[in-house]
């Protein structure tokens, strides 16, 4: 995995925590974009194993924007779980 890649996932993970930290909001949206983004890459760069994580994360995060003091989602601390994971991973 090339260096700007482990910092795009990464930088990814460390999104969706201010996503839980500051209870979602405008964050969740740009968040899952973002994922969808990373998601291309990591197919670009043939890292297969790593984007079917992130199509994972992906298939429980639907990015909705929900108002600012709605908090997160249901399955937001779930996608963090994920997200932890893919973090260690790429740490490896």
């Amino acid at each position: 995995m090339s260096e700007e890649m482990k910092k795009r996932v990464l930088g990814l993970v460390s999104l969706h925590r201010s996503v839980i930290a500051e209870g979602g909001g405008s964050l969740c949206k740009k968040f899952n974009q973002e994922a969808a983004r990373v998601l291309l890459e990591l197919e670009e760069e043939g890292l297969f194993d790593l984007s079917d994580r992130m199509m994972d994360i992906l298939a429980q995060c639907k990015g909705q924007s929900r108002g600012e003091h709605d908090g997160i989602c249901e399955r937001g601390r779930m996608v963090q779980g994920m997200l932890d994971a893919i973090e260690k991973w790429v740490q490896d």
